[in-house]
């Protein structure tokens, strides 16, 4: 009997012809990303910053350095000295204590995926349950990634790498079995961009497009990709530390110089927000 992997994008969406249709998620919704200001977790609505009440609090004590949220909000992936935590608003629990890691994702069963920036080729993974996978990256071994992100939609998985004197994303499916338990990603990942300065950060806009950002002496260039089409320069952000999509470019928030926030405005960048500690991610 002959088997075969179906592909969309480069991403293998099912191991054999008989995967669940339900394999394939939602994209997440656009949302304005959530910050850290003034020692709460929230969102700015209207001008008005509004706390995040039911993690909050749990979030702060742990004295993160990068929050992810799940993509409905009810969770947190949060790291600090002492690795990355799952926290909920009843509890808060240590899923993975490795020195060096990369900032975590989620997918959208509940996975937290975590990375070491030495050595992201075993990526770990930490169920609700509180079970732990190893999902080989075969294509990451020897790089150095800043980022290792998944698509909203978990079919992809990408990081943003030295390349030369610049920056590139290189992208590779996640195979998955028929519960949406990872098994693996790709045994290639394709390079999809490449832009100039050193990485800094990344993240997915949405389901298929994709932000860099890479520094430029005192300056964060801002690059959107998506895989097969050209890179769009979008300008550069003074000091740009961080990068966090929100489901469309207008919900782009880069954080900058001074704990300011800047979001896309026409051709460049304006500044919405200030004192902000942490940018934080979705998914």
């Amino acid at each position: 009997m002959k088997r075969f992997e179906l592909l969309v994008n480069g991403a293998s969406i099912r191991e054999s012809s008989t995967s669940s249709p339900g394999e394939l998620r939602p994209p997440v919704d656009t949302a304005t990303p959530a910050v850290v200001a003034e020692r709460s977790l929230g969102v700015m609505v209207g001008g008005e910053f509004r706390e995040l009440e039911g993690l909050s609090a749990q979030v702060l004590a742990l004295d993160p350095d990068a929050v992810v949220l799940s993509p409905d909000s009810s969770a947190a992936a949060v790291r600090n000295s002492a690795g990355v935590s799952r926290v909920t608003p009843s509890e808060s629990v240590l899923v993975d204590a490795r020195a060096g890691l990369l900032e975590p994702s989620f997918d959208y069963f509940g996975n937290i995926w975590s990375a070491e920036a030495g050595a992201a080729d075993q990526i770990h993974v930490s169920t609700p349950d509180g079970s732990e996978l190893r999902v080989a990256a075969q294509w990451l071994k020897g790089r150095s990634p800043v980022a290792v992100r998944l698509s909203p939609d978990g079919t992809q998985i990408a990081a943003l790498v030295p390349s030369g004197e610049g920056s590139a994303v290189l992208v590779a499916g996640v195979v998955r079995d028929e519960s949406g338990i990872p098994l693996r990603t790709s045994d290639e990942a394709t390079p999809q961009m490449w832009t100039t300065g050193a990485p800094v950060d990344f993240d997915w806009v949405d389901q298929l497009r994709f932000v860099a950002l890479t520094k430029l002496g005192a300056a964060s260039k801002v690059t959107i990709g998506a895989p097969g089409v050209f890179a769009a320069d979008q300008g550069t952000v003074p000091g740009g530390i961080k990068v966090s999509g929100g489901g469309s470019r207008s919900l782009l928030r880069v954080l900058g110089e001074g704990d300011d926030i800047f979001a896309a405005q026409g051709s460049g960048w304006q500044r919405t927000d200030t004192e902000v500690e942490l940018l934080t991610k979705r998914g």
